[in-house]
């Protein structure tokens, strides 16, 4: 069965992030921000959407028609994007970032994330860019 998603809008993106993040919802969407900042070429803030999956996933992804560069010199990657792809990337680095941050200090939380993340990971899977995704995330 193919995962959707769905947007969240007006008044219920008010409590969407505390209802899936938790109370490190603030330090989430500050790190979405960073990561684009520091991943995407020419990335000069922007409104986020929301998404919720219908298997219990969620992501943001910014409201853009433009394409972007995402470069990671870790990994050796470079790639022209459309925004939700990027942003699917950026996503799965900051769950896979919190995920392993809040290991010991706090395995709910912790699990949390893990969970998150591989409910994206699978979203991407059917993503019409997944092998861009996959790459970038190697």
């Amino acid at each position: 069965m193919s995962i959707t998603r769905k947007i969240v809008e007006g008044k219920s993106r008010t409590g969407i992030l505390p209802r899936y993040i938790g109370n490190q919802f603030m330090h989430f969407e500050q790190m979405i921000y960073g990561y684009a900042n520091h991943f995407v070429e020419g990335y000069q803030g922007g409104f986020w959407k929301f998404y919720s999956l219908s298997n219990e996933g969620f992501y943001m992804s910014l409201d853009s028609d433009k394409e972007f560069t995402f470069a990671n010199p870790d990994n050796y990657f470079s790639e022209s994007m459309d925004a939700d792809t990027m942003s699917i990337i950026i996503n799965l680095y900051v769950y896979n970032h919190l995920a392993f941050k809040y290991e010991h200090q706090n395995s709910v939380a912790s699990a949390r994330f893990t969970k998150l993340y591989l409910h994206l990971n699978d979203y991407a899977t059917e993503h019409p860019n997944a092998a861009t995704i996959f790459r970038a995330i190697d």
